[in-house]
Order: structure tokens, then C-alpha cells, then sequence
């Protein structure tokens, strides 16, 4: 196998770093407009999506390819991470009810109980990144080809091979694509 870059599994690190640090930001920017607060909700709604659509690839093709490529034992390393993502997934679970109950009495009460959540989003999901970018990314680098690589990043950004525009940088009011659908 040749050696690759990081290109694809880091671009969408960043993606998911840069945009759940803005969420709570962006939920008490949203003010009281029914329009703002749409959009707002609709891009949590992307960014959540986009979070579990990266951890199925990752577990149902790169981890995968892995273990059949690495002369390592990594079955315990991606437990690890496994157990990590099921942990960033309960708090996103969490963040839905308060971002429901936001979108349709956005109070003082409902504003700040989803930003809280939010924070709890951005606080693991930040944590578990650092984490792949140490253990994840070298095993990427080494057994995975750019091409490979490169098709990650692609599939849980576009997840819509019809629509040009990837999930997180849709145009404000644009409706939300889910982006845990398979192609």
C-alpha cells in the first residue's frame, strides 16, 4: 500500500471541529427570528448528522480495511475508539430533544438548556478528535490510499452525490440533507 496524506480524515476533523465550537455561538446569535432559528436548527440538525455519518464509515469501511491491512493488533485500539464514539453519540442523542424544544419556544429556558448541551457536544467531541488524531490518523496514513482517503471525505461530506454543495457549508435557509443516508 502506498503512503497517503491525511488529507480527507483531517479536512473532516476540521469541518467538525470549527462547526461545533460555533453552535452554541450561533444559537444565542439566532435571537428571537423564527427565520434564525430555522436555519440555525437546520445546520445543528447537518452537523449532528454529518458527526454519526463520519463515525458509521469510519467503523464500516476504514476500520475494516485496518484490520485486514495492519500487522498491528489493533482490535483494541478500535474498541477504544468504538467506545468513544458511542459515548460522542448518547450526548448527541441528548442535544436533539433540546434543540426540538428550542426550535418551538425559544426562550431564555430552552436557549440556554441547548447550549448547554451543545457545549457538552463540542467539549467530547473535541476530545475524541485529539484522540483519532493521534491514534487514527498515522494508521490512515500508513495502510489507507489517498484515493481511499480522499472517498471518506467525500462520502460524509456530499452525502447527496446529487447536490454540489457539502453538508457544512450549506447556504444559509437551505433545508438540511441528512447525511446518514448510504450510497
Amino acid at each position: 500500500m502506498s503512503r497517503t496524506d491525511a488529507t480527507g480524515i483531517d479536512l473532516v476533523h476540521q469541518v467538525i471541529r470549527r462547526e461545533v465550537g460555533r453552535l452554541s455561538s450561533l444559537v444565542t446569535a439566532s435571537g428571537y427570528s423564527k427565520g434564525h432559528i430555522a436555519t440555525v436548527g437546520d445546520h445543528i440538525d447537518s452537523i449532528i448528522n454529518l458527526i454519526f455519518a463520519t463515525h458509521r464509515y469510519k467503523a464500516e469501511v476504514i476500520w475494516p480495511k485496518l484490520l485486514s491491512r495492519s500487522r498491528e493488533n489493533l482490535e483494541p485500539l478500535l474498541a477504544s475508539l468504538t467506545t468513544q464514539h458511542r459515548s460522542v453519540e448518547s450526548t448527541l442523542r441528548q442535544c436533539w430533544p433540546a434543540a426540538r424544544r428550542w426550535r418551538r419556544s425559544p426562550a431564555e429556558r430552552q436557549r440556554y438548556d441547548l447550549i448547554l448541551h451543545l457545549r457538552s457536544v463540542a467539549a467530547v467531541t473535541k476530545s475524541g478528535l485529539a484522540r483519532e488524531d493521534i491514534d487514527l490518523v498515522p494508521l490512515v496514513v500508513r495502510e489507507l490510499s489517498t484515493d481511499e482517503n480522499d472517498d471518506f471525505a467525500d462520502r460524509v461530506l456530499h452525502p447527496d452525490p446529487e447536490v454540489s454543495a457539502p453538508v457544512a457549508f450549506e447556504a444559509p435557509g437551505t433545508p438540511p440533507r441528512s447525511a446518514t443516508r448510504s450510497r
